[in-house]
């Protein structure tokens, strides 16, 4: 009986970009659930705007999830009913950005401050990138 390091490394080496890639995706996905249910499970599954209890409630990027270095950060994610994540025009964190950051500034202001310490991490960890690609 062999060893079966070597087998798994030859498999590993014949993967195409297009399996990487897939891989890579399926990993993403998984990561994006599992900080989907702590930011449930964080927010009692309730919309924190309303209080509506839906275990199928949604979780809003507050910086959006292109940013890598946050996208699965829990205090990024906050939870909301349907309506107030993408259909009052009144209160939306997508229809009424400037009303949604407004609230989740005054009422969440612990996770807004967390948040923002988070973020300016990440622009600093960017700045110094570009700097030193362009020393």
């Amino acid at each position: 009986m062999g060893n079966n390091n070597g087998f798994i490394r030859l498999k590993m080496e014949k993967l195409t970009k297009k399996q990487i890639r897939k891989l890579e995706k399926r990993e993403l996905k998984r990561k994006d659930r599992e900080w989907r249910e702590a930011a449930l499970k964080r927010d009692g599954y309730k919309c924190q705007y309303c209080g509506i209890y839906n275990k199928s409630n949604h979780v809003h990027h507050l910086i959006p999830r292109q940013n890598k270095k946050l996208r699965h950060n829990i205090e990024n994610g906050i939870t909301l009913c349907a309506g107030h994540h993408r259909f009052s025009f009144e209160f939306s964190a997508h229809q009424n950005a400037f009303a949604f950051y407004n609230w989740f500034s005054t009422i969440k202001f612990r996770q807004y401050v967390n948040l923002l310490i988070e973020y300016e991490k990440t622009k600093h960890h960017f700045n110094l990138v570009i700097e030193n690609k362009n020393a």
